[in-house]
């Protein structure tokens, strides 16, 4: 604990993002589905975990908060945002959409943040009814936001696909920060 090296980093999402399955695949090495209870957060849960010298916290944002404590947001070093690719029944995306991008716009606008590289896990994508990454970056506006403070990816946090990926450049990412220092 009392390593100076290790980076905070912030993983968050809105709930269904996928985020308690992320931590699973990387605190146990798999995934295991029966291990998943799905509970909507009132306000905010947090987990940690240590992956070489990353620490994450894993928030997971309920219906009734929208921004996370700025006692965590002084920490970080990097965000992680995860969002649920995945259409519900009807197909609507609209609002789904516009509470990822309001939540993760207030993120990258926060200037307590605006150091902080942020990967953005566009997750779920092994699913037909996912909308794909292209649309999503769209919708979501990023093309606003300077490309070379964020990194943009699909993954499937149950096999692991784009998520070592991600991890690997935000790494890449705080060394070169570090490095500059």
């Amino acid at each position: 604990m009392g390593n100076k090296n290790l980076k905070n980093i912030i993983l968050t999402g809105l709930d269904g993002s996928g985020l308690t399955t992320i931590l699973n695949y990387y605190n146990k090495g798999f995934f295991f589905k029966s291990s998943i209870t799905k509970i909507p957060a009132i306000g905010i849960n947090v987990e940690t975990m240590e992956l070489n010298n990353l620490k994450f916290f894993k928030f997971g944002v309920g219906a009734y908060r929208n921004k996370l404590d700025l006692e965590y947001t002084s920490i970080a070093d990097a965000i992680i945002f995860v969002i649920n690719s995945e259409k519900d029944e009807e197909n609507s995306v609209i609002k789904f959409i516009e509470h990822t991008k309001v939540y993760l716009h207030s993120l990258l606008n926060d200037n307590s943040m605006k150091n902080c590289p942020f990967l953005i896990l566009a997750n779920k994508q092994d699913l037909e009814s996912s909308l794909k990454t292209e649309e999503l970056y769209e919708k979501l506006e990023l093309d606003k936001i300077d490309p070379k403070r964020l990194y943009f990816i699909g993954t499937v946090a149950i096999t692991g696909q784009g998520l070592d990926d991600g991890i690997m450049w935000l790494t890449n990412k705080l060394d070169s920060k570090e490095d500059n220092k």
